[in-house]
């Protein structure tokens, strides 16, 4: 077991909540690019931290949940999303990386319902940032990313 999960196994659902939304927002940029008017993704992300205040329903996050993936469906131009189908993640390149970005979010709000979404969230923003970097600096963005995730978490962790 990675240290991040082990981590992350011991903390209650708020702060997985608020550490996946974090990962999200993160990488959010990834989305904002190349959709600016776009605001789902901003406002799921703060229907997921009203509920970690508990100022909104499980069944509102989810509703954002929701949205987002939506989202991530038309952030990618592709035949199979036309015709309904929810890729997980499709296209290349910014496109992908932007249909990441919008998974991640979704993954995050959704861990309000069930908490086993949240490692989920920072694996998107994995993608998200993997999607547009090149093949010289690929496992260096991949890394900085998941060091960032890591320190991220055990600043929560030690807030409890």
């Amino acid at each position: 077991m990675y240290p991040i999960e082990q981590i992350l196994n011991e903390q209650d659902q708020k702060t997985k909540v608020t550490w996946a939304l974090d990962c999200a927002e993160h990488i959010l940029s990834y989305y904002e690019s190349s959709f600016p008017d776009d605001k789902r993704l901003r406002d799921s992300i703060e229907t997921g931290r009203a509920w970690v205040r508990d100022e909104v329903t499980v069944t509102d996050a989810r509703k954002a949940a929701v949205a987002a993936h939506n989202a991530a469906r038309d952030a990618v131009d592709t035949e199979f999303a036309r015709t309904g189908f929810t890729p997980l993640t499709e296209g290349e390149g910014a496109e992908a990386a932007a249909c990441a970005a919008a998974r991640s979010v979704g993954q995050a709000v959704a861990a309000a319902h069930a908490a086993g979404h949240a490692p989920h969230a920072a694996t998107y923003a994995l993608k998200a940032v993997s999607f547009t970097a090149t093949p010289d600096e690929y496992d260096q963005i991949i890394s900085k990313e998941r060091e960032w995730q890591y320190q991220r978490l055990l600043e929560l962790s030690q807030k409890k």
